[in-house]
């Protein structure tokens, strides 16, 4: 159960595609090449030495004809080496960076028996959270070397719609959320509208005011982690929504909030095991299938596809280690040459750019259709009998809003009911996951 810790020794790989047999060289040394499926591309990859930091890595291709294209890859390697302890339920109870890391820092966590974060603990600072009945986080309270400050939110459904200040009433409201920005609000009066721009993952990158002004860009990391922010156009403070639209708060800084797990960008995983154990994948903590380009989790339950993919950009090979993926390129006239980068075993973490696939990446798999390999029986949950098959007082939108948010997940909105109850959805490759019987939901 215990996931990955990079040393902070180790190779980067790099790997990818060329389209006709090629001599291939990265950085001047020979790498593995091998015949992808159809015969019609070739495959390769070097294993390198890079230090810590932004790196140039030159890959060179030279075909029969003595033709070579030659291209200059700039590969960030990081060095986040992440050491964990948990509790019986698999909930992070301690993280430590260590030294020498870009955030060398010791967090120490708390968890409810029901695996709601109660906590966060960093050096003099604590922060605590309370939820309601629904499992919504309701209340944050930041103790900062003694400073303390509350936050209270208002919920509509599954979304946020108000931030309160001390007193927690209609004229303590500092902040009214949308689906496309906010509003600021100051003794009950409205101080400013916000909009936002949005990625295909529903990341905030620019928040402009009433007037279309820019007040504040925004950059992320392949995982998600904030790489570059900029308020020089105004006084606006930091959104409270960022990576994939999940929530985030300044008091505890470098992590994302869902409704049910927190997501931690730097080490790309979440800090508490996935609610329906092995049924979602052997790694209980991984993230949207370690493809962060394509995928989002916004309530951490299930992934779901990203609204469309950014032109240029894609996945066209899984890597060999967890978390690899290799990304190709197009370059001509001679060869064309795909090329990616991640860590071999326990190595540094590479963070690459995205260009056009030189193999196409593969299609997102919607299941609108019943999944593969369901059990015997299932039938859609929208049916007479599968609403016949729920417990009184759930409901098929009740079930589909709990799993994979409001009228469905994107890739996963097929859901059925087994003949024994438990709920059936679809995974992203199109096979079925079993999400175990329904709780009781509000008929919604």
């Amino acid at each position: 159960m215990n996931p990955r810790a990079n040393p902070s020794n180790g190779k980067t790989r790099l790997a990818g595609v060329v389209d006709k047999p090629a001599l291939v060289r990265v950085n001047g040394q020979e790498p593995r090449i091998w015949s992808m499926p159809g015969g019609k591309s070739w495959g390769f990859d070097a294993a390198l030495n890079l230090t810590t930091g932004i790196q140039n890595v030159t890959v060179a291709a030279t075909d029969g004809a003595g033709h070579t294209t030659t291209q200059l890859w700039t590969v960030q390697s990081g060095g986040n080496v992440a050491n964990f302890t948990y509790n019986a339920n698999g909930d992070t109870l301690t993280k430590t960076m260590e030294p020498g890391t870009s955030m060398a820092v010791t967090s120490n966590y708390t968890w409810s028996s029901m695996g709601q974060l109660l906590s966060v603990q960093q050096g003099n600072n604590t922060v605590s959270f309370g939820y309601d009945g629904n499992g919504r986080r309701v209340s944050l309270s930041a103790n900062i070397a003694g400073n303390v400050t509350n936050e209270y939110y208002l919920w509509d459904g599954d979304q946020i719609v108000q931030e309160r200040l001390s007193g927690n009433d209609s004229s303590n409201i500092a902040d009214k959320y949308f689906e496309n920005g906010f509003q600021t609000v100051g003794g009950g009066n409205v101080t400013g509208n916000y909009f936002y721009t949005k990625d295909h993952l529903g990341s905030v990158r620019e928040v402009v005011d009433g007037s279309g002004t820019l007040q504040g860009r925004f950059d992320y990391g392949p995982w998600g982690e904030t790489t570059y922010m900029d308020y020089s156009g105004g006084n606006m403070a930091e959104p409270q929504f960022g990576y994939a639209g999940y929530m985030q708060t300044a008091y505890v800084p470098n992590e994302y909030f869902t409704k049910y797990r927190i997501y931690e960008p730097s080490i790309h995983r979440w800090l508490s095991r996935d609610p329906i154990g092995e049924r979602g994948g052997l790694d209980l903590y991984g993230y949207v299938g370690n493809d962060p380009i394509n995928w989002y989790d916004s309530r951490g339950l299930t992934p779901a596809a990203a609204a469309a993919v950014l032109a240029g950009g894609g996945t066209a090979l899984e890597g060999e280690e967890a978390g690899g993926w290799i990304v190709g390129g197009n370059f001509n006239p001679a060869v064309d040459i795909g090329i990616g980068a991640t860590a071999l075993g326990t190595g540094i973490w590479a963070i690459w750019e995205y260009f056009k696939p030189a193999v196409p990446m593969p299609p997102v798999v919607h299941a609108q259709a019943k999944p593969k390999d369901c059990p015997p029986g299932t039938v859609p949950i929208d049916t007479p009998e599968g609403r016949k098959r729920l417990p009184k007082g759930v409901t098929p939108h009740g079930v589909k809003g709990e799993l994979q948010g409001e009228g469905g997940g994107g890739a996963t909105d097929w859901t059925g009911v087994a003949p024994n109850g438990d709920i059936i959805t679809g995974a992203p490759d199109g096979s079925h996951i079993n999400n175990g019987p329904p709780t009781a939901n509000p008929s919604k």
